[in-house]
């Protein structure tokens, strides 16, 4: 069993499950050879036995000269200096031809199945050594009907944008089987692609805007390895990046020591990486352990009724009535932020299901248009969780109402998230942050939020109605903001 309690391996866990930092996998061969493909010392062998037989044909001296060059190949100890000396030895229709024949399978192949965690797991983007594409394919299977921004390595220095794009990207950096141009692996394609200014500054930026996770490759991959080198010569602090591997030797500890990189190892014991897959599974199962956001104590004006049975209680008339009996029911079943509380609240509203579903029934038409107290005016904005609308309270301000959508309701991380945000709220206004609406009063049931009404248009909107026109207007609201952030974390 993959061991989940390595420091390393909890330390990526978090970062992958809480969103603290974009994830980009950086895949090797490795990751292919369970298709059947070759990894790349069994491919240069391949290549090597193809100049053997190719040699075989040729008079006495030439044969003599073609098999050293094939054995100079085997034993070279660089895989880069290895395809050189196969490429210029076979010649350039042989070559081509013996790689795409070995990648034949891969247009139909069956696609290992890590591909497709990387991409589940919420991964920002792909860097990938191999030719194959199966990344490409993976990822239409995850995402059907949706195309990856796909480019192969030489196109790197146009494509800075995509690190701050929502979508993710997918870079072949050494090449598409379908392209042999496009392809990376003798020393002197990798010399050029390494001296590439637009390459070197868009690796440098994922280095140091996300978090990198190596899967499938080699200690010794100067691919890899000598972009880490080069970003520590140059006084870059890279931050945490980690290797899943099943490597245990010495070479391997001393590279990611002196690459700043942890290593997350899995025994494999069988040749199969089941304790891969393990860890996955692990990644995909667990939910970040969270402290207690403490409940809401909603305000309840005047006497409240008493709490009658479920079914008694679906069927009185005044939804006011109802609010307010749920909601000081809530908050005497919440007092504490604690396991039990909560598992008990879970309960309650199982239980009052129906009854609670009545809650959430919202009109601006009167005389149906109050809640707890508030006389809904208009609806003034909807997005993916809650609509808010404006409404006078019962002093007769007029504020902002903010209700979560009814689906909600039965969500223990939408409760839990609206929950996080009231407290941010009220730590917020209490501290006078100014910028911020402020908090006026919060509900559990419905869960909503009352707070300041700020007239005016959202930056959405002020981006869309082209009122934006110059760039002293985007920086001074840039500075504003940045005000606003700065002030609030401290």
């Amino acid at each position: 069993m993959f061991d989940k309690e390595q420091p390393a391996y909890i330390a990526f866990r978090n970062i992958a499950k809480e969103g603290t930092d974009d994830i980009v996998a950086w895949v090797g061969a490795g990751l292919s050879v369970p298709a059947g493909l070759p990894s790349w010392s069994s491919l240069m062998k391949h290549l090597a036995d193809v100049l053997d037989s190719k040699a075989a044909t040729l008079e006495h001296q030439d044969k003599i000269k073609e098999k050293g060059r094939a054995e100079a190949a085997r034993n070279a100890g660089n895989l880069w200096i290895s395809f050189q000396i196969l490429r210029e030895a076979l010649g350039e229709v042989t070559y081509t031809e013996e790689i795409r024949k070995k990648f034949a399978l891969a247009a139909n192949c069956k696609i290992p199945i890590i591909y497709e965690r990387l991409w589940r797991m919420g991964i920002a983007g792909m860097l990938n050594l191999n030719i194959d594409r199966l990344g490409t394919r993976a990822y239409n299977n995850v995402f059907e009907g949706k195309a990856v921004a796909e480019f192969e390595g030489k196109k790197t220095g146009g494509m800075l944008s995509l690190l701050r794009s929502p979508e993710p990207f997918l870079a072949n950096l050494h090449g598409e089987r379908e392209d042999p141009a496009t392809w990376v692996f003798t020393n002197r394609e990798l010399t050029m692609l390494l001296q590439d200014k637009g390459y070197e500054v868009f690796i440098n930026a994922v280095f140091s805007s996300t978090t990198v996770v190596f899967i499938g490759i080699t200690a010794d991959d100067e691919a890899v390895g000598g972009h880490l080198t080069r970003l520590k010569e140059m006084g870059v602090k890279l931050g945490n990046h980690f290797w899943v591997s099943d490597r245990c030797d010495a070479k391997t500890d001393k590279w990611a020591e002196a690459s700043d990189i942890r290593m997350i190892r899995y025994e494999n014991a069988s040749g199969k990486h089941e304790e891969l897959e393990d860890m996955f599974t692990d990644l995909e199962k667990h939910i970040p352990k969270e402290e207690n956001i403490s409940p809401i104590v909603p305000t309840v004006s005047g006497s409240v009724g008493e709490l009658l049975p479920p079914n008694k209680m679906a069927i009185i008339e005044n939804r006011e009535e109802i609010r307010e009996i749920l909601n000081s029911a809530a908050a005497q079943i919440l007092l504490t932020a604690s396991e039990g509380s909560y598992t008990a609240y879970r309960e309650f509203r199982r239980l009052y299901g129906e009854a609670i579903m009545r809650c959430w029934y919202v009109t601006d038409v009167p005389p149906d248009n109050t809640i707890l107290g508030y006389e809904i005016q208009n609806k003034i904005g909807e997005g993916a969780f809650a609509t808010v609308y404006s409404a006078y309270s019962p002093d007769n301000e007029l504020v902002a109402l903010k209700l979560l959508h009814v689906n909600a309701r039965d969500r223990d991380d939408f409760l839990q998230g609206f929950r996080r945000g009231i407290r941010s709220m009220q730590i917020l206004s209490d501290s006078g942050v100014k910028g911020v609406a402020a908090h006026i009063a919060s509900f559990e049931i419905p869960a909503l939020v009352v707070m300041e009404l700020i007239d005016g248009p959202t930056l959405q909107q002020l981006g869309d109605s082209k009122k934006l026109n110059s760039w002293y207007s985007v920086l001074r609201i840039a500075k504003d903001v940045t005000q606003i952030i700065h002030t609030s974390q401290g």
